[in-house]
């Protein structure tokens, strides 16, 4: 099985090789092969997720139920995605908390009858978290919950012990609301709608209350994880600063007298310069004037980063972060953007300030952050100044100063942040109290229950203005009649 961790695997770029290494470890034995023949006719599906669908098969006309995992899209990315997932299960698989990888099942494409691989694995036959606690929750008592949150830890160090991210943890938003979940028996925020609004409140401080019971060590354990914020959440957020930058884009060339395809074809035509490689993949990475192609833009990054341009390193590390067109490695996104930022990268050191504060790919370390974020800061990056003034306005590596986030969201807010004029509004609207709950603060007003100072707004009903363009609908629906 050693063979399984060879170290060119890492390397391979065309598919046929892929397949040829997966065959020749399933013939070595190295891999247990599964013949479709032998399960059962009646395979059910039983979830299914980015990649790929997940199937219940019953092995054998027995009682032993097995999960096959599908791919949608079955190219050089996914098999790819087949080899990480053997390679992370190898690394795991001694733990009974984690689901074991227990062979290859080969089948047909219907599409082009090319042979296409399933994993398959361990069935858990009480389904996921949230399903077991949705049917059992009301017997549950509090030692059936300890029980699962101490599976939950162990399997959570488990993976982190393997320097493994585990990227697809339902849709909750850290493990300490996981934990609370398992408190509550219910989803958190469960009638909020999922979007960036709720995004950016969970930042500024929004909590689930605790549940009456709960053991208070508990509670104090999931309070210190709570702001762990996990994939969906700063998807959120992430896909607001893309439609950030592609409003600007766009802005720019309306501005302009050349219409977007004829500089988008002459940007074809002209990629000899690194800045222009660059320019093309973000071009690609947003959808304008093409189909969003993620394998290319990871292309065209790397051929920019391998020039040495550094918006090209620091783009490459994106991609590395969030799996875009390529195998998700937060590691390897640190580094990137720790050596755009060593070459003086503003956009890269701001990454690594975020990367510090989060714990993504590296230790979590708000000391750490905050010193990062004040060197993109001193370089005039607007994002470096916004989360500046974050760490000041919750404390985050260093003592709250409320009144020093509001000069720094202002200045960031003056060079063009969205969400740093987002934040500049709703101080001018509520005034000098940090004041979380959006709603009980409007009830509080109706009822003249707010005593707050330097309420402007006039000044609120600006920045609103200036942001709502590139915010989502929601962020509208906030501007004062």
């Amino acid at each position: 099985m050693t063979e399984l961790l060879h170290p060119y695997w890492d390397f391979i770029d065309n598919s046929n090789e892929w397949i040829n290494w997966i065959e020749d470890t399933i013939e070595k034995k190295h891999i247990k092969y599964y013949d479709y023949k032998n399960f059962d006719n009646n395979i059910q599906v039983i979830g299914s997720g980015d990649f790929g669908k997940v199937y219940r098969a019953n092995w054998k006309s027995s009682h032993h139920y097995l999960t096959l995992k599908s791919f949608f899209k079955f190219d050089n990315f996914t098999l790819k995605e087949i080899i990480n997932e053997l390679k992370l299960q190898r690394e795991v698989d001694f733990h009974e908390n984690i689901i074991r990888f227990c062979g290859i099942m080969t089948g047909e494409n219907q599409n082009d009858n090319s042979k296409k691989y399933l994993l398959v694995m361990e069935y858990a036959d009480s389904g996921t978290l949230r399903n077991y606690l949705s049917e059992r929750f009301e017997n549950l008592t509090w030692n059936d919950k300890l029980n699962l949150a101490f599976q939950l830890a162990h399997a959570v160090l488990c993976l982190h012990d393997e320097g493994i991210v585990h990227r697809d943890l339902s849709d909750i938003y850290s493990i300490g609301i996981l934990l609370w979940e398992i408190s509550s028996g219910r989803p958190p925020f469960k009638n909020d709608p999922h979007d960036v609004c709720l995004a950016i409140r969970i930042v500024q401080g929004l909590r689930e209350e605790p549940i009456p019971n709960t053991p208070k060590d508990y509670i104090e354990i999931y309070t210190e994880n709570h702001f762990i914020i996990t994939n969906e959440l700063v998807g959120l957020l992430d896909n607001v600063y893309l439609e950030i930058k592609k409003h600007k884009i766009l802005n720019y060339f309306n501005s302009c007298n050349v219409t977007l395809q004829e500089f988008y074809n002459w940007l074809l035509s002209n990629q000899e310069d690194s800045n222009l490689v660059v320019l093309l993949g973000i071009f690609n990475h947003l959808g304008i004037e093409t189909e969003v192609d993620e394998q290319n833009v990871f292309k065209l990054y790397k051929k920019a980063a391998d020039l040495g341009n550094t918006s090209g390193i620091n783009s490459l590390g994106v991609c590395y972060q969030y799996g875009i067109g390529t195998i998700c490695d937060k590691k390897k996104a640190v580094k990137l953007y720790q050596k755009a930022a060593d070459l003086g990268n503003s956009t890269s050191i701001c990454n690594l300030g975020y990367c510090y504060q989060y714990g993504i790919g590296t230790n979590m370390d708000k000391e750490r952050a905050f010193i990062t974020f004040q060197k993109a800061a001193n370089l005039g990056n607007a994002c470096g100044i916004y989360n500046l003034g974050h760490c000041y306005r919750y404390g985050i590596g260093i003592i709250k100063n409320y009144p020093k986030s509001v000069v720094l969201y202002q200045n960031a807010a003056d060079l063009g942040d969205a969400l740093a004029q987002y934040f500049l509004a709703m101080i001018y609207e509520r005034g000098e109290e940090d004041i979380i709950d959006i709603d009980t603060y409007h009830i509080d007003l109706i009822y003249g229950r707010v005593t707050v100072k330097d309420i402007d707004i006039d000044k609120a009903i600006y920045w609103y203005e200036k942001c709502k363009n590139v915010l989502c609908k929601e962020l509208n629906m906030l501007i004062i009649n």
